[in-house]
């Protein structure tokens, strides 16, 4: 893939005193893909520890830092900002088609919101170590537990278990436009859950993968073994992203089919379809 600097964003960062929250709807590519030759731009730098990462309607991007209790938002511009400073070791980011911004929080096991004028509130309880949340068009959110039980919050924040019949700490999600929750556990197995609960394996092939994203034409998109794999609605698996540096945890798509990637060394890379 081809490489170019887009940003190296400086280490003091403005502080908007918002409040905190997050999660990745994975969101939704144009036609084109990526692949082996899309260009890798290393779109922000100087954070450390990354793990969720959302972008909303306006191409802002959102990155939870757990260790560092933040969460940061880059403008496509690439200008960085600390978002949300939250002692509650923000995790993973989700956006709704309004701006709110959700995070699961790994102090509490809570969710939290926040909307777009800035206001924080609670938003949501009863989690076992919450793990990289997504949101379908309907504003609900889907959260993968430790236990293996996929939560869904209602935009009124009433929680219900999605299925609890997978086995195995969850790791991250992702929901496509038919409702379909695709959930990795910790290890290498990638599922299907329908919305009637049917659940199947896509691919037990990975390696420690965390975020999942899916484009337009349904194909999934998940951090596998520090980098990004493709793998079919069929279970076909393919190496999608190798990134120069660092070791991938969160990936979303915005509205033009770009593909963002939070790593835990402390860098987002964007990778452009071709």
């Amino acid at each position: 893939m081809k490489l170019r600097l887009f940003a190296a964003v400086a280490s003091v960062l403005s502080v908007v005193f918002l409040a905190s929250c997050g999660g990745s709807s994975g969101g939704a590519a144009a036609l084109l893909t990526i692949n082996s030759t899309s260009e890798i731009i290393t779109f922000a730098s100087g954070l450390d520890d990354l793990r969720g990462i959302a972008v909303d309607s306006n191409s802002n991007v959102y990155v939870a830092n757990p260790s560092g209790g933040q969460i940061s938002k880059i403008t496509p511009a690439g200008t960085m900002t600390v978002f949300s400073l939250d002692s509650n070791v923000p995790y993973g980011i989700a956006v709704d088609s309004s701006d709110n911004v959700f995070v699961t929080e790994l102090r509490g096991y809570n969710i939290s919101k926040i909307d777009s004028a800035g206001n924080l509130s609670a938003f949501a309880t009863g989690f076992d170590y919450p793990g990289l949340l997504s949101i379908d068009s309907s504003k609900n959110l889907y959260i993968p537990n430790f236990d293996g039980v996929i939560k869904k919050v209602t935009p009124s924040g009433a929680v219900s278990t999605f299925t609890s019949a997978l086995s195995g700490a969850l790791a991250g999600l992702a929901v496509d436009g038919n409702g379909n929750v695709y959930v990795c556990d910790n290890t290498s197995v990638l599922y299907k859950v329908t919305p009637t609960g049917i659940v199947s394996t896509i691919t037990s092939s990975l390696t420690d993968p965390r975020g999942v994203a899916i484009d337009t034409s349904g194909n999934i998109y998940v951090t596998d073994a520090g980098g990004v794999a493709r793998v079919t609605p069929a279970g076909v698996k393919s190496t999608a992203v190798t990134l120069p540096s660092g070791y991938a945890y969160g990936v979303a798509f915005d509205a033009n089919g770009n593909l963002f990637i939070s790593t835990i060394d402390g860098t987002v890379f964007k990778v452009v379809p071709n």
